[in-house]
């Protein structure tokens, strides 16, 4: 007979009404369940088996896992029956309209395209802890119920659809539009998958088209492997950046650059509405009261020998240290302000560039033991001068004064600063003038970032330290220059990291209300795997000084470690705000998107960095890492090759780079020769073991990487930190000697 059901036929206990859908594999019917009296839904699949087949099979094995899913956002199973042949599935019946009508028909906002997606991304979840793959995620499998709860439908049926002859072109079509590139391709797929299909579906409710189109299966097939979708923003302009950056992601072809699971797309919808709801209220608040704001500049260099720099340039950053503990003011910090240094700017261009109503400037003149500085606080809008002062002392007396200047700022600004200016705030942590200018010389070396001048900075944090032994913030600023290090030099990350993490216990025990000790032994807690240790450390040093963009930043880092990257975006913006002009945040942003998998959005990143400053450490060598992970090896070579142009001091981890390159450019001789090379070094320098396994991973070689790999793990080789995130695992990410590793350092 025929397949299909006629109004009042019975069907076991089932007595089909009318029907109420049809599509290229299966109509749907309403029908009465008769034992329990309630309408269900009767899906009739259009294919026959006479007999035992792997079709039937595996149909079957599918719809019965199916039917163990319990999820508000999944339309229930019922029961699974066999008719004259054909397979029938009894469902839950949900009143309401399929997704395709109401995409048709509507121009959905984006809140209400990210409240579909969460309760399709809930139910996802569901189903993939299970183990199922829904392989068929397209509007026509999605209804929306009359009270707005989205229900996917057709779980277990994909693959047995997989298994069908289907001859209506338009169905072939319809769902190839949201397979993923391995699907269209007839590879292996895994939960990945679904997450693609997520991508095109939100794709279409937030533009009301498809990404990847054609007028043939072939078309559509090769635009989604080899094609980018129109960005959002030339068909919906007021759509948020970051669903942009959501939907590039779930849209990834490389499966390792996509979302590796449905619950971090899904922390990042909620991450976004949160956002969005907040906005209005946001807006409103900002309305009717601007928060005062202040930008504090370096003071210039008056002294006669102009040998100063760093001491003008300390005197300013402790006043920002102390006006960013102070709850109602908006204080630009040092990085952004900095970068107007000798600037040809006028105050009211640099106002508007950092976006503050008022600017703090000043010079400094210091001859022996006495000092003059000399400050004006000027309004931006008018240009005129709210407030001006000079002081003539001597500098044991300069704890006081930078104490005057923050009390004149705040009273000219009218902020109430209540109880923020206690003791335990405007405390000084030296009373040595020496120890004191010892303190900002480091500062001064430390903010340079080469490994030339954080040698320099070890000396004057020392020499603080022996004037001062009690000096928390001197042992801070060390602890700081012992976990730059590594990066930046070809010093021991085990030999580093041991000694940073004494500096900032030794700060934090001087004194525990310290934001800057926190952050660094949060860094080193990060470093060396004490995951739940670093966030507390992170959360303490933010607690104590919300204004303090360098915590954000170092917090963002973890969270990109453990590929929570909602969270890193989220973190790194809070950095950004706080400090725009950063040269570390701006590069590190394009850290962030690198590890995300968003390749363009991190070269956009880094180039912005370059602008900043082009010879700033490390851009160029992640900017090549960038170009290395989409194939342009020539440009990758030319930025590694950059790189190592300006740096005075060897680092071994971008030769490693630059072997790497030359292998996947199948010039494996010259890999080597550089490989034999580069191990001669480590006779007499440190090496990372974990760059050394990069090296041969690459070359084919998995047991030596593997061996590398535990060495790493062995020395508590710090670059283990990306271990979960690095493209360069992406081939031996199941083999179960990776996956025991991962579970060691607490990234499984």
């Amino acid at each position: 007979m025929p397949y299909g059901f006629h109004p009042g036929q019975q069907v076991s206990h089932y007595r089909v009404k009318r029907l109420i859908g049809s599509g290229g594999m299966s109509d749907v019917y309403l029908a009465e369940d008769q034992q329990l009296q309630r309408d269900v839904a009767l899906k009739i699949l259009h294919c026959q088996h006479d007999g035992e087949g792997d079709g039937k099979f595996d149909f079957r094995h599918e719809a019965q896992a199916a039917a163990s899913l319990n999820h508000p956002n999944i339309v229930t199973i019922y029961e699974i029956l066999e008719y004259s042949g054909y397979p029938v599935i009894a469902m839950e019946h949900v009143q309401g309209r399929l997704l395709t009508e109401i995409i048709k028909d509507e121009k959905l906002s984006q809140i209400r395209c990210l409240n579909i997606s969460i309760g399709l991304c809930d139910a996802l979840s569901e189903a993939h802890g299970k183990g199922i793959i829904h392989r068929d995620i397209k509007p026509d499998n999605i209804m929306i119920s009359s009270n707005s709860v989205v229900k996917i439908m057709d779980f277990g049926l994909a693959l047995y659809r997989d298994k069908m002859m289907i001859t209506k072109t338009e169905a072939i079509s319809g769902t190839y539009s949201y397979m993923s590139p391995e699907q269209a391709r007839g590879e292996g797929i895994d939960f990945r998958s679904d997450l693609f299909s997520m991508g095109v579906v939100l794709y279409e409710m937030i533009t009301g088209q498809l990404p990847f189109k054609g007028e043939i299966v072939a078309a559509v097939a090769y635009s989604i492997i080899n094609e980018n979708p129109e960005p959002l923003q030339n068909l919906r302009p007021d759509v948020s950046a970051d669903l942009q950056r959501i939907i590039n992601r779930a849209l990834e072809k490389n499966l390792s650059a996509r979302y590796q699971k449905i619950e971090d797309m899904l922390d990042d919808l909620k991450w976004l509405k949160n956002n969005l709801d907040k906005t209005f209220t946001d807006t409103s608040s900002l309305a009717s009261k601007t928060l005062p704001s202040i930008a504090v500049l370096p003071f210039r260099d008056m002294s006669p020998g102009k040998d100063q720099e760093y001491f003008g340039e300390g005197i300013a950053e402790d006043i920002i240290s102390s006006l960013t503990k102070i709850q109602g003011l908006r204080v630009v910090a040092r990085t952004s302000s900095f970068s107007f240094k000798d600037s040809s700017d006028d105050i009211k261009e640099i106002g508007r560039k950092l976006g503050v109503a008022s600017v703090l400037e000043g010079s400094i003149r210091k001859i022996e033991d006495r000092v003059r500085v000399t400050v004006q606080l000027i309004d931006i809008e008018s240009g005129y001068h709210l407030w001006s002062e000079r002081y003539d002392s001597v500098m044991k007396d300069m704890f006081d004064i930078q104490d005057e200047i923050s009390l004149s700022i705040t009273d000219r600004l009218e902020v109430n600063i209540g109880d923020d200016m206690s003791e335990a705030q405007t405390r000084h942590q030296t009373e040595n003038p020496d120890a004191y200018c010892q303190y900002l010389k480091g500062r001064f070396f430390w903010n340079m970032r080469t490994g030339e001048s954080l040698k320099k900075a070890i000396g004057f944090f020392e020499k603080a330290l022996e004037i001062d032994d009690k000096y928390a913030l001197a042992y801070a600023g060390l602890s700081d220059v012992y976990r730059a290090l590594p990066d930046y030099t070809s010093y021991s990350p085990r030999e580093a990291y041991k000694k940073a993490g004494e500096l900032a216990h030794k700060a934090i025990e001087i004194d525990n209300s310290l934001s800057e000790a926190h952050a660094s032994l949060a860094v080193i807690l990060n470093n060396t795997f004490d995951w739940e240790g670093a966030e507390k450390e992170f959360k303490k040093a933010i607690e104590i000084n919300p204004g303090y963009a360098t915590a954000y930043h170092w917090f963002a880092l973890y969270h990109v470690y453990r590929a929570e990257f909602s969270e890193a975006i989220e973190k790194m913006d809070k950095a950004y705000s706080l400090d725009p002009l950063s040269l570390p945040i701006n590069r590190d942003i394009g850290t962030v998107y690198y590890y995300a998998g968003m390749y363009d959005e991190s070269i956009e990143a880094l180039r912005k960095t370059l602008e900043l400053d082009p010879d700033f450490s490390l851009v160029h060598e992640l900017l090549g890492r960038v170009y290395l992970k989409k194939g342009m090896h020539k440009e990758a070579l030319d930025e590694f090759n950059e790189e190592r142009g300006f740096r005075r001091s060897w680092r071994p981890v971008l030769d490693a780079w630059i072997i790497v390159t030359y292998t996947e450019m199948g010039m494996k001789d010259k890999a080597e020769s550089l490989l034999r090379d580069l191990k001669e070094k480590s006779l007499e320098s440190y090496i990372s073991p974990y760059s050394l396994s990069w090296i041969y991973f690459a070359l084919g070689d998995e047991e030596r990487g593997f061996q590398w790999l535990e060495k790493a793990y062995k020395e508590h080789d710090s670059w283990l930190c990306e271990i979960k995130i690095d493209p360069v695992f992406d081939k031996v990410r199941r083999d179960p000697r990776f996956i025991a590793l991962l579970k060691n350092i607490g990234l499984d």
